[in-house]
């Protein structure tokens, strides 16, 4: 990596590489630096957008609680403090990983504890409510650009719920703030159609994580999961939203995972293919199109975008070792679950349906011994745990629950 670019964001690299490849090199690719690491969606929001939303109000509320009564002087050491260990962890993270190449991040937990996490909430922090917005989105606009990346999410698996309606809010209000600013839509390259001419969010749904020390209680709030339906709602249902599925680019206990090429270059083969217009480039998951009952109260599920559906591993950390299978997917390793009436799930044994017609869709039967009436069916439904489904091509599928 040249040095001009060895601080930017890896994503951003691996995705900015594979465009210039794709468009040849009389097509300037630029990406524009614009992110905090563990930021709030929030944090990217205006104030008054937030204020006037049920979502984002108790954000604001909560940031004004943490810093009521206190005085600057107070606040200014709370943050010196907490620099003081959280750069002492980085520093001795660092140096296990030089003694230990190779060593995991649960690892490294044991020895030097987790992640002194979250900083405190102080009005000079930069991740405090609307502050890059202002500090850094306004400024941008009206830049002339041809869209957006949106890698975000974890920060607020606390609040899950109301991250529908805030994405929503915050993509309405850059592309407004775009139009006011003055921006122009780029004519080279750049799709006419009507449902094109927003500005392009490619949203990078959240990979599979989860707590370590969580985990080995047996626990999973299932707050990503909701997350994850989230992201797949907005590119469902709000023009020029495009979604990459990055289930099995994960890592367990590191909320960081290594891979930046894989997701990199899907956010680059999706911009390719859907503000591109490149139909050659293949950056479609396979999602649930529809379920049916089957017989032996089993239920079908049929994915789209789904050419060549296999099997294959069943965890990230168990993808690199694995080949690609067809066929049945016992119970706890299929990723499928299936509960009745009372809404209770069980994990489901599952069977890819022979390939019968020349379309892109194909079958998977899921059936449980104990929900003889499934009524309901989810897949990858878990923080961590097994998302073995791919198409042909390689893309995972995304999670599902319905």
């Amino acid at each position: 990596m040249a040095p001009q670019v060895a601080g930017m964001s890896a994503v951003a690299y691996h995705f900015g590489t594979r465009l210039r490849a794709q468009l040849g090199a009389d097509v300037a690719v630029g990406i524009i630096d614009c992110y905090i690491g563990g930021t709030s969606i929030t944090s990217w929001m205006s104030r008054a957008t937030l204020v006037g939303s049920d979502a984002g109000r108790p954000y604001v509320e909560r940031y004004e609680a943490a810093i009521a009564g206190k005085t600057e002087e107070q606040m200014r050491a709370e943050a010196d403090r907490w620099q003081t260990v959280f750069d002492q962890w980085n520093n001795d993270v660092a140096a296990m990983k030089e003694a230990h190449p190779g060593i995991t991040q649960p690892q490294i937990d044991a020895e030097i504890g987790p992640c002194p996490w979250p900083p405190p909430v102080t009005p000079f922090s930069e991740r405090r409510v609307s502050a890059p917005y202002e500090a850094m989105v306004r400024r941008v606009a009206p830049y002339t650009l041809r869209g957006f990346l949106w890698y975000q999410g974890e920060e607020d698996e606390a609040q899950c719920e109301s991250y529908r309606e805030l994405l929503g809010l915050l993509i309405e209000e850059w592309r407004t703030l775009w139009n006011l600013a003055g921006y122009e839509e780029p004519e080279v390259g750049y799709q006419t159609d009507a449902a094109a001419r927003a500005l392009p969010f490619i949203v990078v749904q959240l990979p599979q994580w989860i707590d370590g020390q969580m985990a080995a209680r047996g626990e999973d709030p299932l707050h990503w999961p909701v997350i994850r339906a989230a992201q797949l709602d907005a590119s469902e249902t709000l023009d020029d939203v495009l979604l990459v599925c990055t289930m099995d680019c994960g890592e367990f206990d590191n909320i960081h995972p290594l891979d930046k090429t894989t997701v990199g270059t899907r956010i680059a083969d999706m911009a390719l293919r859907g503000v591109y217009g490149r139909a050659d480039i293949e950056a479609e998951s396979p999602h649930v199109a529809s379920v049916a009952p089957a017989e032996g109260g089993a239920l079908d599920v049929t994915f789209a975008n789904a050419r060549g559906l296999h099997w294959c591993g069943t965890t990230p950390d168990t993808l690199r070792a694995a080949l690609g299978e067809t066929g049945a997917r016992d119970a706890g390793e299929s990723g499928f679950e299936v509960a009745g009436a009372d809404g209770v799930y069980a994990a489901a044994a599952a069977r890819i349906l022979p390939d019968t017609s020349s379309g892109d869709c194909m079958t998977v039967r899921v059936a449980a011994a104990r929900i003889p009436s499934p009524a309901t069916v989810r897949y990858a439904w878990r923080s961590w745990g097994p998302a073995p489904l791919f198409n042909g091509t390689d893309l995972p599928a995304l999670p599902y629950a319905g």
